[in-house]
């Protein structure tokens, strides 16, 4: 491989994790926004903010995956349960014994921010190669 060829490469892996990296910055802050805007618990929020982290995964030169993490209070105000409250089908029901007027429901706070900006990642991706594929299918929450 020539050195203006190698270069050029060089160049593009630089510029694409560079990008990734950015996107998953921009994607981190807009879930703690997003987050913050459904949860109603200062207490939860702050710990969520405080704890919610961008993980990427380097292979070679590139990166080759990207989450995040948070703390499992997170998926259970997505799914909309947690004491009292499970999901059954898809479906939040209260299994506690005392009933109340005031049900759990689902806050969507963290897929539709991934769904919304995975087409940019989408255009990330093809920029270095045809040979890369974006599989998505493991950074959203489950629906069911």
């Amino acid at each position: 491989m020539s050195d203006e060829r190698f270069t050029a490469l060089k160049a593009k892996l630089q510029n694409f994790n560079s990008e990734v990296k950015q996107w998953g910055g921009n994607t981190e802050s807009n879930l703690k926004g997003n987050a913050s805007y459904q949860m109603q618990s200062q207490n939860l929020q702050s710990k969520l903010r405080a704890s919610f982290r961008k993980e990427s995964t380097p292979w070679g030169k590139r990166t080759f995956n990207i989450g995040f993490s948070f703390p499992r209070e997170g998926v259970f105000v997505h799914y909309g349960v947690g004491r009292g409250y499970r999901r059954n089908n898809g479906t939040v029901e209260r299994y506690a014994k005392n009933p109340t007027n005031n049900p759990r429901r689902p806050k969507n706070w963290f897929n539709p921010v991934v769904k919304q900006k995975l087409p940019q990642l989408d255009t990330i991706v093809e920029t270095l190669g045809d040979e890369l594929v974006l599989n998505s299918t493991r950074i959203l929450l489950p629906e069911n």
